[in-house]
């Protein structure tokens, strides 16, 4: 499966894609802290790891994970993913991770039109959800870029890097 936009191409991750992202979480030491990953995940063994098989059911998928490449050079920029996929609730969560050096070039709200388009058009999903910290400012601005509306604050929803955070929930829905 291949998504193609002007700036950005969505393509299946390789197991080299992982070293890539390993060294974005070292470019960038708030990084992992942003997406809610663990010191301990961020290398390229665990991601690897993360990558999803050939083959699986589209139908039966509990997440679909892309690489978020440029179209002429192939460079990995990023990777995109929906996660937590409930096919009796037609809805899904959206990650992305988009390198330092690629940022505010509008690749990543380029990867989530094309994904959203995809997951809404092909697999008939409803309602893609995405939350993040109170502190991600830059993922607020590209939920809103990118259509989302905000829903609201999940007060103390997860716990990560051994405290309890709260989770900014916004949704996109078809139309």
């Amino acid at each position: 499966m291949r998504l193609v936009g002007e700036r950005v191409v969505l393509r299946p991750e390789r197991p080299e894609d992982a070293d890539a992202l390993a060294q974005g979480f070292a470019d960038d030491p708030t990084l992992g802290a942003m997406l809610g990953i663990e010191p301990d995940q961020e290398n390229a063994e665990w991601l690897r790891s993360t990558f999803a098989e050939e083959g699986d059911n589209d139908k039966e998928r509990k997440a679909h994970w892309f690489a978020i490449a440029h179209p002429d050079s192939g460079e990995l920029i990023g990777e995109i993913g929906l996660v937590g996929i409930s096919w009796p609730n037609r809805r899904a969560g959206l990650s992305i991770l988009v390198l330092p050096g690629s940022r505010r070039a509008g690749v990543g709200r380029e990867a989530i039109e094309l994904l959203v388009g995809w997951a809404q058009g092909e697999l008939g999903l409803h309602r893609i959800e995405l939350r993040t910290l109170p502190e991600n400012a830059p993922m607020q601005r590209l939920a809103d870029a990118s259509g989302f509306m905000r829903e609201g604050v999940l007060r103390d929803y997860s716990f990560e890097r051994g405290r309890f955070v709260d989770n900014i929930v916004y949704a996109r829905l078809p139309g």
